[in-house]
């Protein structure tokens, strides 16, 4: 009887003073952050590629739709570059996440911002030329079940409070690899189709620096996170 009164028990929803009822409208419909960012990226993606199908004859074939894919990967990384720059000097604050009720509203507007990423991702895994996606289904059909499995995730952090300040951090460094990697892919499938010796060997001296950078930050940043944020909290659980 005590825990049915209890506005703050389990049996009514509640764990930790929280609502963990899902909401559709909350988390999609009238979230504004998600909407704005959701159309951003939609946005980007389809000027991108009416843009590369004007630019390019016919008589040129490139995959128009995997380069936007990038172009949208490399918008998210800018984001997410600029929105969590003020973490990726503060290890301490991801490995007391997992610990501790410590979501700020910065917090919620960078893991807002990865739904809508995550969520437009698996509206254009539908989109595409019908004879590349034939080749491609099973590579869509994973990218959806991951893509599926991080809005999922989102939510739980959201809901309970917890490892979001993990979750933001990671994500940084993540990210700013990522933007080398799809910067360097871009420039070499757009030197393959391009007509001048010049912008050829441009483009694809640019793709290997760009490769070369990407390693580089890849290596860094995993042995980072691993040795300043992923170690302490193992260490963390262990005393607890």
């Amino acid at each position: 009887e005590a825990m049915l009164n209890n506005p703050n028990s389990v049996m009514n929803g509640n764990i930790n003073g929280y609502n963990n009822k899902f909401s559709l409208k909350a988390e999609f419909l009238s979230n504004e952050t998600f909407l704005k960012y959701a159309m951003l990226y939609g946005t980007i993606y389809f000027l991108s590629r009416y843009s590369l199908n004007r630019y390019y004859n016919y008589s040129i074939r490139i995959d128009t739709d995997n380069i936007s894919r990038k172009i949208v990967l490399i918008t998210n990384a800018v984001v997410a570059i600029f929105k969590g720059h003020d973490c990726w000097n503060k290890p301490h604050k991801a490995i007391l996440s997992p610990f501790t009720e410590t979501l700020t509203e910065n917090d919620i507007n960078f893991v807002d911002i990865q739904k809508a990423f995550h969520f437009i991702m698996i509206l254009l895994s539908y989109v595409g030329d019908k004879q590349v996606r034939n080749n491609k289904n099973i590579t869509k059909k994973l990218s959806r079940l991951y893509n599926l499995i991080s809005i999922g995730c989102i939510i739980l952090i959201k809901k309970y409070k917890k490892i979001g300040g993990l979750y933001v951090y990671t994500t940084f460094w993540m990210q700013l690899s990522s933007f080398f990697m799809n910067s360097s892919n871009i420039l070499k499938s757009l030197s393959l189709s391009t007509a001048s010796n010049n912008y050829y060997a441009m483009m694809l001296q640019g793709s290997k620096s760009l490769s070369i950078i990407h390693a580089l930050t890849m290596i860094y940043s995993r042995i980072y996170l691993f040795t300043k944020v992923i170690i302490p909290i193992i260490q963390g659980y262990y005393r607890n």
